[in-house]
């Protein structure tokens, strides 16, 4: 992608002469191009409060949109095939997995600005989400699970169950969570061979 810096020229000229107009290209920047991660404690200490206070506003926001009584409440489209994909318990460890780590990389960010980039796009996709989700919310299935023996996966998907109703599904909070780490991980490409 390209920016284009036009020079427009606006003024009256005689008969017969002619303007030119000059066009310089420009690549469009990402940016948080050329981001580093650092574990340098001051860098830990600088980020914290920043993540701490966006933490605690997306989260009271979320759950009160989560628990708020609706009038309708919308059923989430499913394809046909969807209704036959069984629901694996495991799966609960991603789920939370993505918030770690949603939480985590930027706390290692080390430019300031780069920071606040994260934090203003992340919190942007998060307002648009809620908009969505208080103006048509929407349900999703969720299984009733009977674990035979008491472990970790069935402590995590309780805990689930208790504290994030089947509501605020679409879209997804954590989809955009991980756009956002890709788009980091993309950003530290150079340094991680393996993106």
């Amino acid at each position: 992608m390209f920016i284009h810096d036009t020079i427009i020229l606006n003024t009256t000229l005689p008969k017969g002469h002619h303007v030119q107009i000059s066009t310089t290209k420009y690549p469009m920047q990402n940016p948080i191009q050329n981001i580093n991660l650092s574990t340098q404690p001051a860098i830990l200490k600088r980020n914290l409060p920043w993540l701490l206070i966006s933490s605690l506003l997306m989260g009271i926001i979320y759950l009160t949109t989560n628990h708020i009584s609706h009038q309708t409440i919308y059923n989430n489209y499913l394809f046909d095939f969807e209704t036959h994909i069984p629901f694996l318990a495991w799966t609960v460890f991603p789920y939370f997995g993505a918030l770690f780590w949603s939480f985590m990389i930027p706390l290692f960010v080390e430019s300031r600005q780069h920071l606040m980039v994260i934090l203003s796009v992340n919190g942007i996709g998060f307002l648009f989400n809620t908009f969505i989700w208080v103006m048509t919310p929407v349900s999703y299935p969720r299984p009733q699970l009977r674990f035979e023996d008491p472990s970790l996966t069935e402590y995590l998907y309780q805990s689930l169950i208790v504290i994030d109703t089947p509501l605020n599904s679409f879209p997804s909070e954590h989809v955009t969570l991980m756009a956002i780490l890709i788009w980091v991980a993309s950003a530290y490409s150079g340094k991680l061979k393996w993106f």
